[in-house]
């Protein structure tokens, strides 16, 4: 763990997205090692589904989720973890200008995103691409991902908005009532 904080560059970040979102879907397991194998992450020795990154290249901090064979989900680190006993808001000034730099790269790519919040520490902004895969950067005082939906995940994700859902809990939406 490195004692400050670390990013990619915009362009990294947004080679990566690209290499995920423009991937025919639905992917499968395979296309999805694949694709994080083209960038020299490795895999977690007994989870593939969990892989390395440009900020821990020795230690898996990055994912993808599936159903069977099919990716739902992908997390990416865009930045190291800044541990709770560091300090993660000392380094808010670092990471809000990285995350900054990222939404302004990836608005060349995508245009003005969907969703943009900001409560308190927590921070994103949210496209739907074409292809119907969703793209989101954001992060809090002690890290900045990239997460990728599906195009099924992102429908969704969409039909929840359109429903005014922005807080996955039993109270807001009733099919996570059990």
């Amino acid at each position: 763990m490195t004692a400050g904080f670390e990013a990619v560059t915009p362009q990294r970040a947004g080679q990566i997205m690209r290499a995920w979102a423009h991937q025919p879907w639905p992917m499968s397991v395979q296309d999805g090692i694949d694709v994080y194998t083209s960038f020299g992450f490795s895999p977690h020795p007994q989870e593939p589904q969990l892989f390395t990154s440009d900020t821990s290249p020795d230690e898996a901090d990055s994912f993808f989720t599936s159903e069977g064979d099919q990716i739902d989900s992908v997390r990416m680190l865009l930045s190291n973890i800044i541990p709770e006993e560091k300090g993660g808001s000392a380094f808010r000034p670092q990471i809000r200008a990285a995350y900054a730099r990222f939404v302004a790269a990836f608005l060349e790519i995508l245009g003005s995103p969907q969703v943009a919040k900001e409560k308190g520490e927590v921070f994103s902004s949210q496209w739907f691409l074409d292809n119907c895969v969703g793209v989101r950067v954001g992060g809090n005082d002690g890290l900045i991902a990239l997460s990728l939906e599906s195009p099924e995940m992102a429908g969704i994700h969409q039909d929840d908005l359109r429903r005014g859902i922005t807080d996955y809990s039993p109270a807001n939406d009733p099919l996570l009532e059990g």
